[in-house]
């Protein structure tokens, strides 16, 4: 299940619908008819659609489940490039870092929000990032 997260978590950046707000609930509305298909169901379920809708979450949100505040942390350390750590070692990050690479992700970053600004308007970085501080 967190498998599908980290390989699905970023999907509605590709889907264009205009009954979705933002890439991520576009994300969670195409994945979701698929979540009892692939044998999901109680907490798991539960863990991807929060992995899916909260992964950018900048502040902590109360409520949201110990898996998807778990990916939320290391979505902020992969960002940061270890600048956030929750709890990790500066050594243990440049570990991991060197392990597995962050070829171009500048650039993946920088995509990422241009095509967030444009196609989904400056009005959904707060949803997306500070989800706790707007109404459902």
């Amino acid at each position: 299940m967190v498998y599908a997260g980290a390989m699905l978590h970023d999907i509605g950046l590709f889907i264009r619908d205009p009954q979705e707000p933002n890439y991520l609930k576009r994300g969670a509305a195409l994945v979701e008819p698929m979540i009892g298909p692939w044998g999901l169901c109680g907490d798991a379920a539960r863990d991807l659609r929060e992995i899916l809708l909260y992964n950018h979450a900048l502040v902590a949100l109360p409520g949201l489940g110990t898996t998807a505040e778990l990916f939320r942390r290391a979505v902020q350390v992969e960002h940061s490039f270890g600048g956030r750590r929750h709890g990790l070692s500066k050594g243990q990050c440049q570990d991991i870092f060197a392990q597995y690479p962050r070829l171009r992700f500048n650039r993946v970053l920088a995509d990422f929000f241009k095509t967030t600004v444009l196609d989904d308007g400056v009005a959904q970085l707060l949803p997306i990032f500070f989800p706790r501080f707007v109404a459902s």
